[in-house]
């Protein structure tokens, strides 16, 4: 008997007319249903990310906060997207370019506490039990750490600003020495560090003093990806380095 494209069934005295593409796509549904699914979701954040990549203002440098200012404007220690863009644009000002354009800098921020704050900020003072959003923000935190190592394993940022406790967690091989500089500074906080609330420009700037004072800044070494890789972008990131430690009026 020859095949036919449309097949024609009676059911209950009336004719269904079925095609058979839309069989086999109704067949291919419901064996592949969830891989499609997961395909599609995977193709569409694709897309998104490209999309925001390619419309997304491009950086010369990138800046790095990553300490205890939160992002609740209610908590003093807050640092805003505001305040951010403040300090981003100081340190662009430092920065001379070779072709006379605005040198543009990003900055990015990590929130992230040490066990010992996290006691202190969400433990009830009266009662000493965790306060109801301690679960939450200790979730939070294990996810900024990890974000935060990865940031600078990409290698998209050697000026880094952070609080005590990050800089504990640092290993100190990826850090550049003040002495391999021919630095010197009375207010070192170490052989890598020096402590920005002592420094000149610290004092100066009310856009730097929305860090908090413990706030240490380090020259992270070049590395193999990201901007850092760049000769010239990191001689930028070197001389804005120096240039904010030995800042004076």
């Amino acid at each position: 008997m020859q095949e036919k494209n449309e097949q024609e069934t009676i059911e209950g005295g009336e004719i269904v007319v079925q095609n058979k593409f839309i069989k086999w796509l109704d067949n291919f549904w419901y064996h592949y249903k969830w891989y499609v699914i997961f395909i599609a979701f995977f193709v569409v954040v694709f897309a998104i990310c490209l999309f925001q990549c390619a419309t997304a203002e491009q950086q010369d440098l990138m800046i790095v906060y990553a300490g205890y200012a939160g992002n609740d404007e209610g908590d003093p220690n807050s640092l805003t997207a505001a305040e951010q863009e403040e300090i981003a644009k100081l340190f662009a000002s430092m920065i001379e370019s070779e072709d006379d354009e605005p040198v543009k800098i990003g900055f990015s921020r990590f929130y992230m506490y040490s066990e010992r704050e996290m006691e202190v900020l969400y433990t009830d003072p009266e009662t000493g039990a965790p306060l109801e959003t301690k679960g939450t923000v200790q979730s939070l935190n294990l996810d900024q750490h990890k974000g935060f190592s990865d940031f600078i394993i990409s290698g998209q940022c050697s000026v880094w600003l952070v609080s005590e406790y990050v800089y504990s967690t640092i290993a100190k091989d990826r850090l550049v020495s003040l002495s391999s500089m021919g630095m010197e500074s009375n207010v070192a906080y170490d052989e890598y560090a020096v402590r920005l609330a002592h420094l000149p420009i610290y004092k100066k700037y009310d856009a730097l003093q929305n860090l908090p004072e413990d706030t240490l800044i380090v020259l992270a070494k070049s590395t193999f990806v990201g901007n850092s890789a760049d000769q010239k972008t990191y001689a930028m990131y070197s001389d804005l380095f120096r240039k904010i430690v030995e800042y004076q009026e």
